[in-house]
Parts: C-alpha cells; sequence; structure tokens
C-alpha cells in the first residue's frame, strides 16, 4: 500500500495483510504516530518510505510493485 498524504496510519496498517507493507512517499510535514505493537509486530506488517524520488523515480517503483504483485 502506497501512502502519500499524512493519514490515520494505525487506520492504514490494520487493512494491510500479514507481511503487507506500507510505503511512504516523500518526507511528512509532521512525524507519524501509530501503535507498534498492534499495528506492526502482531500482523507481521512494516513501514518503509522513499524521502526522495521524482516521477520517473515513483512511476519505476509502480511498475516494479506491479510486478512482484503478477509473479514476474
Amino acid at each position: 500500500m502506497l501512502m502519500m498524504i499524512l493519514a490515520d496510519v494505525d487506520a492504514y496498517l490494520s487493512i494491510l495483510n500479514v507481511d503487507g507493507a506500507l510505503v511512504n512517499l516523500g518526507l511528512p510535514n509532521k512525524p507519524d504516530h501509530y501503535n507498534v505493537f498492534s499495528s506492526l509486530f502482531a500482523g507481521r506488517r512494516s513501514i518503509t518510505a522513499s524521502n526522495v524520488g521524482g516521477i520517473r523515480e515513483t512511476q519505476e517503483m509502480l511498475e516494479m510493485e506491479g510486478r512482484v504483485r503478477n509473479g514476474k
């Protein structure tokens, strides 16, 4: 799941599948807050981020994610 806006991180984490990942694109304007135990450890979920990157890099990342989902 890609997240490009400041939002309720726990709400997004709760809808991820086991071993799912939330990807933040760009730098947030405020720190994220979330429940580490129930949102991450209990559901084997992860949060990752790309602090920099333009349109080309973002498109490459989306294409790679599509290939992974399609098993290519």
